[in-house]
């Protein structure tokens, strides 16, 4: 790299490399020696990022959890409401006729097969969620935790 300051695209692009490594959880001075720059420079960029993590609006963190969870959940009402339809359409073939076939079993068995897991999946998803409060004293404790160190 060039002595002085990097300029422009030069700049985003160190600090592209640099958010690689501090994600990657590797140290500002071997990011500093990977990329041959200084390590004052890596510093300042770590911290930046630091900074940048501890100032997530918490209110807004948690709804945009509590929203993806929702989603989620609804998904899985959407899986199970189509499945059913296709169940449903199984059950009036085989109900018309009188030598029901191997294939029609199988399906409607597989079918509600999926039915259960999707049932399961969901229900597993649902207590999975803690109560609001222990969430964010967790994340409280986390973040306190990493600010002592």
């Amino acid at each position: 790299m060039k002595h002085g300051h990097p300029k422009g695209s030069e700049s985003n692009n160190l600090e592209k490399k640099l958010y690689w490594y501090y994600i990657h959880d590797i140290s500002a001075e071997t990011a500093a020696s990977e990329l041959h720059i200084n390590r004052n420079t890596a510093y300042k960029h770590y911290k930046k990022f630091s900074d940048n993590i501890h100032s997530i609006d918490q209110s807004n963190f948690f709804e945009e959890i509590k929203t993806k969870i929702k989603q989620r959940l609804k998904s899985y009402d959407y899986i199970v409401l189509e499945l059913n339809s296709t169940l449903e359409l199984i059950n009036k073939k085989i109900g018309k006729r009188e030598d029901i076939s191997q294939g029609l079993i199988s399906q409607k068995l597989a079918i509600i097969r999926e039915i259960k897991n999707t049932m399961n999946e969901k229900s597993d998803l649902e207590l999975k969620i803690p109560p609001e409060n222990s969430l964010e004293e967790a994340i409280d404790k986390v973040i306190a935790k990493r600010e002592s160190t």
